[in-house]
């Protein structure tokens, strides 16, 4: 019986996963050698060509700044502008500045280089280098209103090349026209519209028998001139309580070049009305007086400012403050100020300054009743200040001087810094100024005014033998500033370990026996008496002493050990019962 079509093609695709899966899973013969697969990089993994802002062909002027780009993300582009091949060693960035003369080619060669990637395609990019140069360009935009006595600077965008300009309208020729453009000041009268006309010019040179010059087309820059006298301010803010009679200064822009000219009855000021910078406000208590002001510069072709009004209450002022140097708070390098107001409750405002050369404050403003400045011997202190309450008039403005004083010299020691001395020794210090006392610390830190005082000068060296002991000191006296920290270093001699005996002390022991002292100390002498007295060098010497006695007795030894450089032992004493033999 023939197997039908479906049946038959059954048959077929069984036999051929059959033979498929024997082929993949068949073992391989272990007699043919392996060869291990070989992997090779895709053959697209180059760095992609720089590619410029400018299309290549472009005509572009002198400094004209190409910007390169890469698709390829951290990418270094370098390039080389002689015509040669750009490599690793060539410059790189992606700025590149126009440069050679006008009418030749400026020639770019860039790569892209990316560790991992192969090198990019060269961009071999051309750029004709336009005859007509960039024009000059200025600080200050065109059409703009300045002030009289400001400067316009007209700068050039090609390298080595000059900026030319005139002031009359007119172009410039190069022959009459003016060329230092970095600082062209406009004293022209108020109103006055000023046109600078100016151009970029290069050249002229010769190269090659070659004359070499360009131009840029004229650029011009218009100006119209602000001749207005600084506004007015003043020393009291508007909207201030006065004291009656304050004086209110009228303060300029730095330049002292203006009058003033001021009203006390709220009319508008003129040239002919009151002139002075310093205006006595006066009034009764609770009465407003308005201060309008004008300025007017001096020289020709200035107008009079816009009018400046302030307006002040009378009111009772808080108590002048006053100010003192405090001589116990001086030191080395600061000077302190206390400062009072005779009013309750009134805050003090307070400012360093220096009025040599020139009037310039040397610290914020600060509010209290003291403060401390960084100044040095001799210098001069300047303090402004002023007190304030509220519901009260401010106090006048007070200017306090002071001289400080010199500075002491430092303390000198009797002993030599460096020296090994005594263990519970004593040093002296001592200071030039008469009625000087002298502040110190042995600890390392630094003495002040609160530190001990060394009485008579003395300072008692003590510590662990063969240790270094320090003291700092300094010299303090009112009406002087402290001198700077001596500092005076010792080392503390070692002590001589006492001797010990041969029998522990407390025995029993028989008429003769000998007792040995024994030093514990290499190289030292031991001394010691029998007698109850305290050793000294002048005792009996030795290491060797004899018991005696009657029993029942009390034998006592007092033994000293000494050595030459060391601070003796202290004094050990054994006894001994004396025993029936």
């Amino acid at each position: 019986m023939r197997p039908s079509k479906s049946k038959l093609s059954l048959l077929l695709i069984m036999i051929s996963i059959m033979c498929f899966s024997s082929i993949v899973y068949a073992a391989p013969d272990p007699t043919t050698p392996v060869t291990p697969q070989q992997t090779t990089p895709p053959m697209n993994t180059r760095a992609s060509k720089p590619v410029p802002t400018f299309p290549n062909g472009t005509t572009v002027t002198l400094g004209t700044k190409i910007s390169l780009q890469t698709s390829t993300q951290g990418g270094k582009i370098h390039y080389t502008t002689d015509g040669a091949d750009p490599t690793l060693s060539s410059s790189s960035g992606r700025i590149v500045a126009v440069e050679g003369e006008p009418g030749e080619t400026f020639v770019i060669k860039a790569v892209t280089i990316k560790a991992g990637l192969q090198t990019s395609e060269t961009a071999v990019l051309t750029y004709p280098i336009s005859t007509k140069l960039a024009p000059p360009s200025a600080n200050v935009p065109s059409g703009s209103t300045v002030k009289r006595g400001s400067s316009i600077s007209i700068a050039s965008r090609v390298p080595f090349a000059n900026t030319e300009y005139t002031l009359d309208g007119s172009i410039p020729d190069f022959s009459t026209s003016r060329r230092d453009s970095s600082n062209i000041l406009l004293k022209q009268v108020h109103g006055a519209v000023v046109t600078i006309k100016a151009v970029t010019h290069y050249g002229p040179f010769y190269k090659d028998d070659k004359k070499i010059e360009a131009f840029s087309d004229v650029a011009t820059f218009t100006y119209t001139i602000d001749g207005t006298s600084p506004t007015p301010r003043a020393n009291y803010p508007t909207g201030t309580m006065l004291a009656n009679a304050t004086i209110v200064e009228l303060l300029d822009d730095g330049t002292f070049n203006e009058d003033y000219y001021y009203t006390t009855d709220g009319s508008i000021p003129t040239a002919s009305s009151t002139k002075g910078r310093f205006i006595k406000v006066s009034g009764a208590l609770g009465q407003k007086v308005t201060v309008k002001a004008i300025s007017k510069n001096r020289g020709a072709g200035w107008i009079a400012s816009p009018v400046s009004a302030f307006e002040y209450t009378i009111g009772t002022p808080v108590a002048d403050p006053t100010a003192e140097l405090i001589d116990e708070l001086l030191t080395q390098t600061t000077a302190t100020v206390r400062l009072h107001s005779d009013t309750p409750g009134a805050s003090i405002h307070f400012r360093a300054f220096k009025d040599r050369p020139g009037f310039v404050y040397t610290s914020a403003e600060m509010i209290g009743t003291s403060g401390t400045f960084e100044r040095q011997p001799y210098d001069q202190l300047y303090i402004e200040a002023y007190a304030e309450k509220e519901g009260r008039a401010r106090s006048r403005t007070k200017i306090f001087y002071f001289n400080l004083p010199g500075q002491l010299e430092q303390p000198v020691a009797d002993t030599a810094s460096g020296t090994v001395v005594p263990n519970n020794g004593t040093m002296k210090l001592s200071s030039a100024e008469p009625g000087a006392a002298i502040h110190y610390t042995t600890d390392g830190s630094e003495p002040t005014r609160s530190s001990p005082i060394a009485v008579n000068g003395e300072v008692k060296m003590t510590g662990a033998p063969g240790t270094l002991f320090l003291v700092r000191a300094i010299a303090v006296k009112n009406g002087k500033m402290p001198s700077f920290v001596a500092a005076f270093e010792y080392i503390l001699q070692q002590q001589v370990r006492p001797p010990t005996p041969s029998l522990p002390s407390g025995s029993a022991v028989v008429d003769g026996t000998r007792l040995q002292l024994q030093p514990q100390t290499l190289g030292s002498n031991v001394y010691f008496t029998t007698d109850g007295s305290t050793p000294t060098t002048d005792s009996l010497s030795g290491g060797s002493v004899v018991i005696t006695g009657k029993p029942g007795s009390t034998f006592t030894v007092k033994a000293l050990a000494v050595q030459d450089g060391k601070v003796d032992s202290g004094v050990a004493i054994f006894t001994y019962t004396l025993r029936e033999p």
